[in-house]
């Protein structure tokens, strides 16, 4: 089982049929074998970061509910479960997404073990959904044997070091695969690009669901630029400045600045989580959970003014960036 296809059977509402034997997990392939290598070693922070921060006891009660949750599940042996991100650093505001990685064993799973693993991850998603009911992303799911040649678009490792256990801390020994992740960057950020050139002007797309989703994909394009381009991988908020001091007098950073400012203004209003929880409770009609995201969260909206003008901003943006990346 390839790592894609592992994340979908443990993320994914419906059940994907699996093997009726062991599972064994493949890394990702690549045709190509790159000497560009660097070793580092690191141990997974046991508390979170920034604790006179004015969000600490949200963020502390987050990684709680989902330290318990993950406690009380039979679990397979060696999995590494982590928060990264604002919630682990600091400074969340009401758009910060809740962002935890499993790191997968190199070893044979039985069945048993994959259903058990699936059911804490849904435990999970169904937490985070409802502190988020618009949040869109699952859990990164890492195999053990990719770190032996560690893709750093996936996570920089200086992200990585600031991450904290949700279980039993251990030592991380990672060997990065510094000109796969270049190659990588670039193509996820030609992706990137693209779905924000592609998104379409409509009433729907202004729902505040929707406008998340743009507004997350917008804001990883300057950081895949910076890795793409210059080879830095550094944690999300400093790349994204790092980007804007390299690259603003050739690209206007005026959507970035927009999205910024939609991320700290950002307000979800009370009905959407208590819609949220009626669908939930009507499970058999709307049994997957990302349902119960896009339905409560597509009854709010973005001003259709200040939505066009963002959209049309981003877009701009967007093109820019890969007419830049493709000279």
């Amino acid at each position: 089982m390839k790592v894609k296809e592992l994340s979908n059977y443990l993320n994914t509402d419906f059940s994907h049929s699996i093997t009726n034997g062991d599972l064994n997990f493949k890394s990702r392939t690549f045709k190509k074998s790159y000497q560009d290598l660097n070793s580092v070693s690191f141990g997974l922070l046991q508390n979170l970061g920034n604790i006179n921060s004015d969000c600490y006891s949200k963020r502390s009660k987050v990684v709680k509910t989902l330290k318990k949750i993950v406690s009380n599940s039979l679990l397979v042996n060696e999995v590494i479960f982590f928060i990264q991100g604002s919630y682990a650093t600091g400074n969340i505001t009401a758009f910060s997404d809740i962002d935890v990685g499993v790191i997968i064993p190199d070893k044979k799973i039985s069945k048993k073990e994959a259903k058990n693993l699936r059911k804490v991850i849904r435990l999970m998603l169904g937490y985070m959904y409802s502190v988020d009911p618009l949040m869109h992303h699952g859990i990164e799911i890492i195999l053990a044997c990719d770190l032996s040649r560690y893709d750093e678009s996936i996570l920089p490792v200086k992200t990585l070091r600031s991450a904290v256990a949700l279980n039993e801390s251990r030592q991380m020994n990672i060997i990065v695969d510094h000109e796969l992740s270049v190659i990588n960057a670039k193509k996820k950020l030609v992706k990137q690009c693209d779905a924000v050139i592609l998104f379409k002007e409509n009433k729907m797309n202004q729902s505040l669901y929707k406008m998340k989703g743009l507004i997350s994909v917008l804001m990883l394009i300057p950081v895949l630029l910076l890795q793409a381009d210059v080879k830095e991988f550094l944690y999300k908020r400093d790349a994204i400045k790092r980007a804007r001091d390299l690259y603003i007098e050739k690209i206007p950073f005026t959507a970035i600045d927009m999205a910024t400012e939609f991320r700290k203004d950002w307000l979800v209003p009370r009905y959407i989580y208590y819609l949220r929880k009626i669908i939930v409770l009507i499970n058999p009609v709307f049994p997957n959970l990302q349902n119960a995201q896009r339905i409560s969260g597509s009854t709010a909206f973005i001003k259709k003014n200040k939505a066009d003008y963002f959209i049309k901003e981003a877009k701009n943006f967007a093109s820019l960036v890969k007419e830049y990346i493709d000279d």
